[in-house]
């Protein structure tokens, strides 16, 4: 385990590896306001099985920021091989997702915190889950949680670039050049309702991610919005970083009758309006 202290005024910060002694810290980051909630308490399981998973086979994914003692925020990380599902690219790193957890904890230096102890670990060879590994370069995945700072503008303070128009990443170059992500395979004509045969009528996909508990209760955000418009629908929860099925449809956050659905659970009445309008009830 690594530390570092920095000074702010009153306030302790100290930046933390995340073992698995340190899981229940991370997962509490995001989960601060979820007490006795059964869906929220089945994603945080998908994800510390997955942090067990991935950490036995790579060293520490993730660094905690803990402010006078409590864990406030969290980087995570991977690198873009380890998943099973799909062979990643080789010495490519993934930056996940920097968060602080509660607003009461942003503005104090600890999302810099973390993104310093991780970039400098980077420069210097001394990341543990690549040791070592060449590390070409670090994508980040953007996604915005609509709290503090976005994303973008917290990496480009960092050094990081925008990618190609139509990546939804960021990048920093290491060792190598950047390569924009394999293009994904283009949605189905709008005639195709069955994809190849993929999928039969009435049956719908929803994809989550174990990355992040809040994926799994986005997922049944989706599956509800379907059992509600076709109460006969049978909805299967597929997870994105192991099951092959997922592949089949990428960029997709549900498939509904052989059909993807590319509008999240959190933006609005889009994702209803999708799948309404796939089952001719729009």
């Amino acid at each position: 385990m690594t530390a570092s202290r920095l000074p702010e005024g009153r306030r302790r910060v100290e930046v933390h590896d995340v073992t698995p002694a340190l899981f229940d810290d991370l997962i509490s980051v995001c989960s601060r306001d979820r007490p006795g909630d059964p869906v929220h308490a089945e994603g945080a399981r998908i994800k510390r099985e997955w942090l067990t998973e991935v950490t036995r086979a790579c060293g520490p994914i993730a660094k905690l920021a803990y402010l006078d003692g409590k864990p406030a925020a969290q980087l995570m990380f991977y690198p873009e091989d380890a998943g099973p599902r799909t062979p990643g690219r080789r010495d490519v790193l993934v930056l996940y997702c920097v968060f602080t957890g509660a607003s009461e904890d942003r503005q104090k230096g600890l999302a810099s915190s973390l993104l310093r102890s991780f970039l400098e670990e980077v420069r210097t060879g001394k990341l543990k889950t690549m040791a070592g590994r060449r590390i070409r370069f670090i994508r980040a995945p953007l996604f915005e949680t609509g709290e503090g700072l976005s994303m973008a503008e917290m990496y480009q303070r960092y050094g990081f670039e925008r990618g190609p128009q139509g990546a939804a990443e960021m990048f920093r170059e290491v060792q190598g050049a950047y390569e924009p992500p394999p293009r994904s395979r283009p949605a189905p004509p709008a005639g195709d309702r069955r994809r190849g045969q993929l999928l039969p009528i009435g049956r719908s996909l929803v994809f989550y991610t174990p990355h992040c508990q809040w994926s799994y209760v986005f997922a049944d955000h989706m599956a509800k919005a379907i059992r509600e418009l076709s109460p006969q629908h049978e909805v299967l929860f597929v997870d994105a970083w192991r099951d092959p099925a997922a592949g089949d449809w990428p960029g997709a956050q549900a498939v509904v009758d052989g059909i993807p659905v590319y509008a999240h659970a959190t933006e609005g009445d889009g994702f209803r309006r999708e799948v309404a309008a796939i089952l001719g009830k729009a």
